[in-house]
């Protein structure tokens, strides 16, 4: 597991999956280690996904077994990744399709989603004084 890894809630992580720095996993995602679970004999040992540095995944997606997501790619929400996708890749859909990184998308990540000493319900967290968004119609007080 890397440094500044965030996993939202929701998420089964395997055995054997590895992590770089600075990935955000969003809510919902399955990361998978088996293709073929009981079926087909004499498969090697099984094994997780590899997610290099700098890679964001929306919720919901699923990551095959054995696949490798390159850094700083960024794959949509819902999207099956099934086979290793090159760094710098926009994947979709199911099955996942691999296209270039958009511009607006080839951006570091920002770091607030990836390193953050308290997460927001921690008890220390300094919530009273979070600035809510001005569209939001209420707020609550202690």
């Amino acid at each position: 597991m890397g440094t500044g890894v965030r996993i939202m809630s929701h998420v089964y992580i395997p055995s054997r999956t590895w992590f770089g720095d600075h990935v955000f996993v969003g809510p919902g995602v399955s990361f998978l280690n088996s293709r073929y679970p009981g079926r087909l004999p004499d498969l090697p040992t099984p094994r997780g996904a590899t997610i290099e540095d700098e890679v964001m995944i929306g919720g919901g997606a699923t990551i095959m077994a054995g696949v490798t997501i390159g850094a700083r790619s960024f794959i949509a929400a819902g999207a099956v990744v099934t086979k290793d996708v090159p760094p710098s890749s926009f994947v979709k859909g199911c099955p996942g399709v691999i296209e270039p990184l958009p511009k607006q998308l080839d951006v570091q990540i920002d770091r607030s989603l990836t390193i953050q000493p308290l997460d927001l319900w921690h008890p220390e967290s300094d919530i009273g004084n979070m600035k809510w968004p001005a569209d939001w119609p209420e707020q609550w007080s202690e």
